[in-house]
């Protein structure tokens, strides 16, 4: 049992008689991913989403063809019923088994343990070979294996039946899970199912819905962005009101006056910054209505629907986002506060450049002004570096014959390269048109190299994501070499934490900060990671429609280190949605740390996102900083802090230059064309300081 049950949470269980909500099917079952009915990422059924062979990624136990509800001219109760359809379902060599199965899987409820309960439902189907089992899972949920209580094998016909099976839950567990489980002699057989019940007891009564007021809220059809993907349901833009569809179901013959509240809740943080009261009366049977609500707000959010009794009535949370529109002449950057929209004033300015390779937008994350003014960027196809001497406003390029890793403050360029699990650092003193060898770091095969940070000593320190040992496969971890000779010779690795795609800051007082994108899988045995995270990991599952598992979260952590990179410790998240990645920061004249980040969840209208710290990275203040948000791929960004004549005459003014990629891949063979993609891979340039 994950906790006691209380004697009042008991007698509640017991007095509500049907547990299943929805369970005459008049709502939606979901919209990228079922998730009321057919539901497979809840803590018992998320076992479904592993993959049967690990050497062939993507076969699951997950319904190829998911349970939905439509509608029908005959129906036990109400409107519509749920339809489940057989399918071969695969084994672990990913060959289909020879009789066609398939789940319609409830809604998570809580049941008392140890309690008899009785499941009743109704089901016909015109194929003759079609039979159903109904079955209880109060442990997780694996179609190879017996549910924890099953029924006989029971043969359906084309007249709708009402079929029943008491059973009791096991002593020690309070979470459960009906399985209507239906098979038939060939795939594609329908099967149609009414008048769902779960009830404490041993018989079955009259059919009741939970309640006779069900509702459900999504976004509107017609009103969202339509780039070909499937997250586009959960995406809103801030440039007009937010547009909700309401679905409800009055179970009554007579309209209704009981008031609905629409409440919105912040996805991470979980504070309510909208309750918007809906009185109008219910009318009977299945009614959808289209709200446009005032929505001055701007980041990641849930959405529930609240009856007059306090009482959550929708059968799950509607999440979405909410992301700003930025027009091509804009000159600012948003920003957010408690999710509320801010504006302040910046130059933007679009490099002049363009990827004649592939479709990255990327720099490298820490840029460096020169003694003279120069600061260089090395741009994704390799051979351009971008310089500017006016602080970003105009920019040059020049032509390398390496790719640069970092500028020394005296205009040296560096370049780090693999060579057979080892890192060959080279330098050029012509703005890379020759290079001559200058010392190897010793990594392992397929490192993530961060950029090298020049610290004020003058010695040198690169972070870098490696396989922690020769007999491991990964994942990686980040560690430190550090050079006390200008590159000639490195320091063995000290561990950082896991991942890659590092940076290292060093800040005035003299500690170093890492930042290192984290992107750890769910592990097979121990799939109740997810539900530490839950509001972001679901996000994500949704907006990628995703089959299997992967991460369980894929943010940014952070390390410090206050021996120069000897040994690192206080390692700790600095974001805290999927998709959150590579970070890196700069340190104001005033102290304040600056952190920027990718994000990519949803790609569409993601980009840079920016905040900052007071503290050192500690903590952050409230502000949220919307540097980009592209309709196409968010890139990687570089900043650096720009003395004041550089600026406008004032200190901790910040350059950033912000990638953003082709809207899909190409090859790397021959020259890119913009033939067939809407967007071309750019780099912006931004002249801006946060609010003080």
């Amino acid at each position: 049992m994950n906790a006691a049950i209380s004697n009042m949470e008991i007698t509640a269980n017991m007095l509500s008689k049907n547990l299943l909500p929805n369970a005459s099917f008049e709502l939606d079952f979901g919209d990228t991913v079922p998730t009321n009915w057919g539901d497979t990422q809840n803590e018992l059924a998320l076992q479904l989403h592993l993959d049967l062979n690990p050497d062939e990624i993507g076969i699951t136990q997950v319904p190829q063809v998911p349970p939905r509800s439509e509608a029908m001219d005959d129906t036990i109760d109400g409107e519509r019923a749920a339809r489940v359809e057989t399918e071969a379902t695969p084994h672990e060599t990913g060959e289909s088994s020879s009789t066609p199965v398939g789940h319609l899987l409830s809604p998570m409820v809580s049941v008392v343990p140890c309690t008899p309960y009785t499941i009743s439902v109704y089901a016909r189907s015109d194929e003759a070979s079609a039979k159903l089992e109904i079955g209880l899972w109060t442990h997780p949920v694996d179609f190879t294996q017996s549910p924890d209580s099953l029924s006989y094998t029971l043969p359906l016909s084309t007249e709708w039946q009402r079929f029943l099976f008491t059973c009791c839950t096991d002593e020690l567990e309070d979470r459960a899970v009906v399985d209507f489980k239906v098979t038939a002699d060939k795939a594609g057989a329908v099967v149609w199912f009414d008048a769902a019940q779960l009830e404490w007891g041993p018989q079955a009564t009259k059919f009741e819905t939970r309640r006779n007021i069900e509702a459900v809220v999504a976004g509107r059809p017609g009103a969202r962005p339509r780039q070909g993907r499937r997250d586009s349901s959960l995406i809103h833009l801030n440039d007009g009101p937010l547009k909700l569809s309401l679905t409800t179901y009055n179970h009554a013959a007579e309209a209704v006056n009981e008031p609905i509240t629409l409440e919105v809740q912040e996805l991470v943080g979980g504070g309510v910054i909208l309750a918007h009261t809906l009185v109008d009366p219910i009318a009977p049977g299945r009614n959808e209505r289209k709200l446009s609500l005032d929505f001055p707000f701007i980041g990641e959010f849930r959405a529930r629907l609240i009856a007059g009794d306090g009482e959550q009535i929708s059968p799950e949370d509607y999440i979405f986002v909410n992301y700003p529109v930025f027009e091509e002449t804009y000159q600012g950057v948003v920003y957010t506060k408690h999710s509320a929209v801010h504006e302040i004033p910046a130059e933007r300015s679009v490099l002049p450049w363009t990827n004649d390779r592939n479709w990255y937008a990327d720099t490298q994350a820490t840029l460096i002004v020169t003694d003279d003014d120069e600061i260089h960027a090395q741009m994704s196809d390799g051979h351009t570096v971008m310089c500017t001497r006016d602080g970003g406003r105009t920019w040059d390029n020049l032509q390398v014959t390496k790719s640069v890793n970092t500028v020394l403050r005296d205009g040296t360029f560096l370049a780090v390269e693999p060579e057979e699990g080892r890192l060959r650092v080279s330098q050029s003193s012509d703005q890379g048109r020759t290079w001559q060898p200058l010392g190897q770091i010793e990594s392992s095969e397929h490192p993530q190299v961060g950029g090298i940070e020049q610290l004020r000593d003058g010695s040198l320190i690169i972070p870098v994501g490696i396989i922690s040992s020769e007999t491991a496969a990964g994942p990686l971890t980040v560690h430190a070499f550090r050079s006390t000779d200008g590159g000639m010779t490195w320091s063995d690795g000290s561990p950082i934490c896991p991942g890659g795609e590092p940076q290292i800051l060093e800040l005035q007082s003299g500690k170093l900060l890492a930042f290192c994108r984290n992107n750890p899988r769910v592990p097979p045995n121990d799939l109740q990671r997810p539900f530490r995270n839950e509001g972001p990991w679901r996000l994500w599952q949704r907006f990628q429609g995703a089959r299997n598992l992967s991460s369980y979260t894929k943010r940014v952590t952070l390390a410090e280190s206050d021996d120069g990179g000897q040994t690192w410790h206080g390692q700790r998240p600095a974001t805290f949605l999927l998709e959150e990645m590579h970070g890196g920061g700069v340190q104001l004249p005033d102290g304040q740390v600056v952190f920027l980040y990718t994000h990519r969840g949803p790609t569409y209208r993601g980009g840079e996102r920016a905040k900052v710290s007071c503290d050192e990275g500690k903590t952050w203040r409230d502000e949220l900083y919307f540097m980009t948000a592209t309709p196409s791929y968010p890139g990687y960004s570089g900043s650096c802090v720009l003395p004041p004549h550089l600026a406008d005459g004032k200190p901790g003014m910040i350059l950033t230059l912000v990638g953003e990629r082709s809207e899909r891949n190409w090859g790397s063979e021959g020259p890119a064309t913009p033939e067939g993609f809407q967007y071309m891979p750019r780099v912006q340039a931004i002249r801006w300081r946060p609010v003080a």
